[in-house]
């Protein structure tokens, strides 16, 4: 088992969707040399393969974020996760909630990938930053509902789009949810508040309608499938059991299954049993209904993304 980030991997309708932008990912850019298009800036983040940077284009201004990959040296199974991410990135239309790969240049022992710029960071930096402000001044560590659904619904609809476009995402969590502009400015809980899901490493090709065939151990241990954790046969399916985790953190602050390693925290998943402490009474009980809806542990129950949209409290919660 290979740990990329806090992922694993081992070696063993929402098609007509007023999201959708309706254009490919475009080769925007006549240049052949990343440098000649770009001026490289402050860093971003620490991504799965390498450093994510700020750079602006030399022409226009217009400011994005590159992902900076050192490929020489690169397992061989992180080197078909770039290239798959690149390729299923550049053969799906463009989303609202898609973070967009507008372009990659390949130079010696190095990948640039150049992609929308989302200035609010990730979902898993502003629910820890939560954490660690209300531990020390109170409160509870969780996002509101009105927030919460306002990131389920997008998540939602974005999975629904890969899965139209026969594509499964498989690593579904809040590291790999960007947040188009910062929460001071446009805090989660406005209408105006947009989120993104980014990172198609260990995204495949599954169709909506395809039986468990899918046998790859890959994804992050709180929020793999059962099947998943099981090493079963799986299909699309897995991803939306995954926005049911991050539901589930959303509104409570933690995960539902959590333990000190990896392999304890598999062990859980397995299991399989879903429980809700006292600080659920807090909330509504269509939340906790949502979380239930979606967090089936058969998958031949468990809904599809277009369908978990449909759950009255993904509906009501209008911000």
């Amino acid at each position: 088992i290979l740990t990329r980030g806090n992922s694993l991997v081992s070696d063993a309708s929402g098609k007509d969707s007023e999201d959708e932008q309706g254009a490919e990912c475009d080769d925007f850019l006549q240049v052949t040399k990343f440098e000649d298009g770009f001026e490289v800036g402050r860093i971003l983040g620490d991504g799965a393969f390498g450093l994510v940077r700020k750079c602006v284009a030399r022409e226009g201004g217009q400011e994005y974020a590159v992902k900076i990959v050192e490929t020489e040296g690169l397992h061989p199974l992180d080197q078909a996760a770039l290239l798959t991410e690149i390729r299923l990135q550049k053969a799906l239309p463009a989303h609202n909630h898609i973070v967009r790969l507008h372009g990659s240049f390949e130079e010696t022992g190095v990948m640039k990938l150049v992609m929308e710029m989302c200035m609010g960071g990730d979902l898993h930096s502003h629910l820890d930053e939560l954490r660690q402000r209300r531990k020390w001044k109170g409160g509870d560590w969780a996002l509101s509902e009105r927030a919460s659904v306002n990131v389920t619904r997008q998540l939602l609809s974005a999975i629904a789009f890969c899965h139209a476009h026969n594509i499964v995402h498989r690593d579904v969590k809040p590291g790999n949810i960007l947040i188009a502009e910062h929460a001071k400015q446009v805090p989660l809980e406005s209408a105006t508040a947009v989120v993104k899901l980014c990172d198609f490493g260990y995204a495949t090709e599954c169709r909506l309608e395809d039986a468990p065939s899918l046998r790859e151990f890959v994804g992050s241990p709180e929020y793999l499938a059962p099947e998943v954790a099981r090493r079963q046969d799986y299909n699309c399916a897995v991803d939306v059991w995954s926005v049911g985790v991050v539901l589930f953190e959303c509104l409570r602050g933690r995960v539902p299954f959590d333990a000190e390693t990896d392999k304890e925290i598999i062990k859980l998943v397995r299991k399989a049993e879903l429980s809700f402490d006292d600080g659920w009474s807090k909330m509504t009980e269509q939340a906790q209904a949502c979380v239930r809806h979606i967090l089936v542990e058969e998958v031949q129950q468990r809904p599809t993304a277009a369908k978990a949209l449909e759950h009255p409290w993904c509906s009501c919660q209008q911000p």
